[in-house]
């Protein structure tokens, strides 16, 4: 796994937020390389929003190839992150401001 490699795996309605939420941390993180998984059947239009960062790309690979690759995978309420955590990656379970967030890893405890 790529240690300076970060999916950031939105869910069906919070992608755009998400990322807006997000955006200073990938800005001042420039030495990670951050990939998008826009989730399939969700409106993905913002994602053109974000083609011009230097170190995020979209991506449209498996969702499984990627967890193969990265070290860190963002969330907000996506089931991507138990997945990861099972996994063994380090998961951040992004809040975004104004949405309630109905993941179970805030439910999970260390």
């Amino acid at each position: 796994r790529d240690k300076n490699l970060v999916l950031i795996a939105p869910g069906l309605h919070d992608g755009s937020a998400m990322l807006e939420t997000l955006s200073e941390e990938i800005r001042k993180q420039q030495g990670k390389s951050w990939i998008i998984k826009p989730h399939p059947r969700a409106n993905n239009d913002y994602v053109g929003l974000w083609r011009d960062i230097g170190n995020v790309r979209i991506s449209d690979k498996a969702i499984e190839e990627l967890l193969a690759e990265v070290s860190e995978v963002y969330v907000t309420y996506s089931s991507v992150g138990l997945e990861a955590q099972r996994l063994g990656l380090k998961v951040v379970v992004i809040n975004v401001p104004g949405r309630i967030n109905t993941s179970p890893l805030l439910d999970k405890t260390d």
